[in-house]
């Protein structure tokens, strides 16, 4: 006899921006040469729901640029990725 799935399913944590990409670590030390950090929680309230992810940068090198930040969100994207089967919210100011 299999448990049932308990429903919501939580996660949350880190995710950190470096020159090689996206790294989550969810507790200090954070990388070095960390160049954003974003705070992610991710619900899924159901087996018939989509998965919910709601991302916030909380923190960015003081010397990165505008220019710099457009090449890594070019080459890497955000932490997580739009998706058909998950509702993202993305909240910064770029």
């Amino acid at each position: 006899m299999s448990l049932p799935e308990l429903f919501p399913k939580t996660d949350e944590g880190f995710y950190h921006l470096t020159q090689a990409g996206w790294e989550r670590r969810d507790a200090e030390p954070f990388p070095a040469g960390r160049l954003e950090t974003w705070r992610f929680h991710a619900e899924v309230p159901s087996d018939a729901a989509k998965q919910q992810v709601h991302l916030e940068r909380l923190w960015e090198a003081p010397d990165l640029t505008p220019e710099q930040r457009a090449h890594l969100r070019r080459r890497f994207g955000y932490p997580i990725q739009p998706a058909h089967d998950l509702h993202l919210t993305i909240d910064c100011r770029d």
